[in-house]
């Protein structure tokens, strides 16, 4: 007891030390696999005591800074497990050795588009969704061709803007709120950071997102290049995961009813940055796969969706739709 009373009367940088150290520890716990990779128990607890350290700290940035480390040696950690035990499921066989699935069809794409071919359509239907793969090859093109050291990469940016978001919100909304965040990112990030899926690529263009979100939301005027940065970003994030669609009429109308001047003009401005991310979406596609149309592969997911199946459904029912050219295939889908 008098342990955590010592810890709640400590300086900013000792509390926050102390908080990084107990991180630190169920690391290492986790990576020699003393602790399971998810863990929610133990890292709930050093989630609370890192969330109340950093909610007490008067050193914004030094909090900041704290916060995008803690995400770094979580992920170091949960890393470090994957690699050694390994991990199968929807992305990868053979202990994590053989990706397969949409994460084939994603590796795949990047090592064609690093070779100067085109994506493959006829392979991989990932070829409409063409951002990830070509992130990933330039990834992998910096590292040396190394998918461990890639996707190493892509888990430590996103750590570092999970650490940035985290503080902003933690500093706006309280230490809850740090907390519920903390916890939900920690558990996203080692689900999804460490496999090839475009997951990595969404999140981390809407934590971009969201940072400008909460600069612009910061002022009175809300400023419009700070919205309009948000709404392409956000766009790019829609164009690689795009289950967040439905909030997109919630934050026009949230934009139009904010803007006591100008509305007109701050609503197509933003309809515009939107726009313009799906059009570098749908030109990209255009440019690297063989043949499609940007989103050609959603009409059977959400077809299976809407009847509380999976996407084999549409070709169950209506082969003849599900058989289509894919650039015929989603008004086909839309008709009764």
């Amino acid at each position: 007891m008098s342990g955590l009373v010592a810890f709640f009367e400590a300086s900013d940088r000792r509390r926050l030390g102390l908080a990084l150290a107990a991180v630190t520890a169920h690391a290492a716990l986790v990576a020699l696999a003393m602790l399971p990779r998810y863990d929610a128990v133990a890292f709930t607890l050093v989630a609370a005591l890192f969330a109340r350290a950093a909610a007490r700290a008067k050193d914004a940035p030094l909090a900041e800074r704290t916060s995008a480390m803690f995400f770094l040696v979580f992920a170091g950690g949960v890393y470090a497990n994957q690699l050694s035990t390994g991990v199968e499921g929807r992305h990868a066989l053979m202990g994590g050795i053989i990706p397969w699935s949409d994460a084939e069809g994603f590796l795949s794409n990047a090592w064609r588009i690093g070779h100067g071919l085109p994506f493959s359509t006829n392979v991989t239907l990932t070829a409409m969704r063409p951002l990830y793969p070509l992130s990933l090859s330039f990834v992998l093109s910096a590292v040396g061709m190394d998918l461990k050291l890639a996707l190493a990469l892509y888990a430590g940016v996103v750590a570092v803007l999970m650490g940035s978001v985290t503080s902003a919100l933690g500093a706006r909304y309280g230490v809850r709120a740090r907390f519920a965040v903390t916890v939900i990112f920690a558990f996203y990030l080692r689900r999804y950071l460490f496999v090839v899926g475009t997951e990595s690529l969404g999140v981390l263009a809407g934590l971009i997102a969201f940072r400008l979100l909460l600069r612009a939301t910061a002022r009175a005027e809300l400023p419009l290049p700070l919205l309009a940065g948000f709404f392409g970003c956000f766009g790019l994030a829609l164009a690689t995961r795009p289950g967040p669609v439905l909030a997109l009429p919630l934050l026009f109308f949230w934009v139009w009813r904010t803007s006591a001047r100008e509305r007109v003009k701050r609503t197509l401005a933003c309809a515009g940055a939107l726009g313009a991310a799906l059009a570098f979406n749908a030109l990209v596609v255009h440019k690297t796969a063989e043949s499609g149309t940007p989103g050609g592969e959603f009409p059977p997911i959400l077809y299976g969706a809407m009847h509380g199946e999976d996407y084999t459904y549409l070709g169950e029912v209506h082969p003849e739709v599900a058989n289509l050219p894919q650039t015929v295939r989603m008004g086909a889908t839309a008709r009764p």
